[in-house]
C-alpha cells in the first residue's frame, strides 16, 4: 500500500487545479474560492501563496515563466503579483467566467466556461480554444458546468468534463489547428 504524505493543510476551501513546472521541480494550486493561488517545492519543503488577488479557477504554465490564470475575470498571464497582463475577458459580448483550462504542447489553450449563480445555472457555458496569438474561437457549446480537461499521452484526445451533466467528453484533436472532432461520450452514474 502507497503511503501518503500532507504537503499543506490550508484549510482550501475548494482547492483544485495542481499543476506540475519540470523545469522548477514544483507543484502548484489554487483555492479558487478564497482567489489564493499556491507553490510548493518537495526539495526544499518549502509552501507559499504567491497570489491572493485574481480568482484562478484553472491554471497553466506560460513560456515566460509565470502562469496563464483563468476564472471570473477571464484570462490573464500572470508574472507576479503587480504584473497581471488580461488576455480575454469577453468573447462576442459576453463576459467570461473559465472554470479550468488546458494548455496544449504548442501553447494553445483549451477552457471552458460556465455560468452558475445562488440559483444554479444562469446560462450554458461554451468551451473555447485560444490560439498562441490571443485569438479564440468556441470549439463546443451546451455545456453545464466546465470542470476538468485533459490530453491523452499521444495529445491525439481531447478529455473534457461536464460536471452537472455527469458525462466525459472524448473528441479528437486536429495537431495543425487545435480543432476538435467526434464528439463522444458515456454518462457516469456511480457514487463515490
Amino acid at each position: 500500500m502507497s503511503e501518503f504524505e500532507i504537503i499543506a493543510d490550508d484549510n482550501n476551501l475548494c482547492g483544485e487545479g495542481p499543476i506540475w513546472n519540470a523545469r522548477t521541480g514544483e507543484l502548484t494550486w489554487n483555492d479558487l474560492s478564497r482567489s489564493l493561488v499556491f507553490r510548493y517545492n518537495p526539495a526544499t519543503g518549502e509552501k507559499r501563496t504567491i497570489s491572493d488577488r485574481v480568482m484562478a479557477a484553472g491554471i497553466a504554465l506560460h513560456d515566460s515563466g509565470g502562469y496563464v490564470f483563468a476564472g471570473s475575470e477571464g484570462v490573464c498571464i500572470w508574472r507576479g503579483p503587480d504584473d497581471l497582463t488580461p488576455i480575454a475577458t469577453h468573447h462576442e459580448n459576453e463576459k467570461l467566467f473559465f472554470n479550468d483550462i488546458l494548455a496544449d504542447p504548442r501553447g494553445r489553450v483549451y477552457g471552458g466556461c460556465c455560468y452558475w449563480g445562488a440559483d444554479g445555472m444562469e446560462k450554458l457555458g461554451k468551451l473555447y480554444l485560444i490560439d498562441t496569438d490571443g485569438s479564440m474561437r468556441i470549439v463546443d457549446d451546451g455545456i453545464e458546468l466546465a470542470n476538468g480537461l485533459g490530453l491523452s499521452p499521444d495529445n491525439r484526445t481531447l478529455y473534457f468534463t461536464d460536471s452537472a451533466a455527469r458525462r466525459i467528453y472524448a473528441y479528437d484533436v486536429d495537431a495543425d489547428t487545435g480543432s476538435l472532432s467526434n464528439k463522444r461520450s458515456e454518462e457516469h452514474t456511480s457514487e463515490l
